[in-house]
């Protein structure tokens, strides 16, 4: 990838959050790129 440090950084943050939490932020980002497409289709 072009910033490994950072993704490195990022994966130790998500290894920490909880399963509910990282779900959250799944389903959070799943709706927004349907909107996204939604708009731009």
């Amino acid at each position: 990838f072009v910033a490994p440090r950072r993704w490195q950084e990022m994966m130790k943050v998500l290894s920490i959050l909880e399963e509910r939490s990282l779900r959250s932020i799944g389903l959070f980002s799943m709706g927004v790129g349907i909107v996204l497409l939604w708009l731009l289709r």
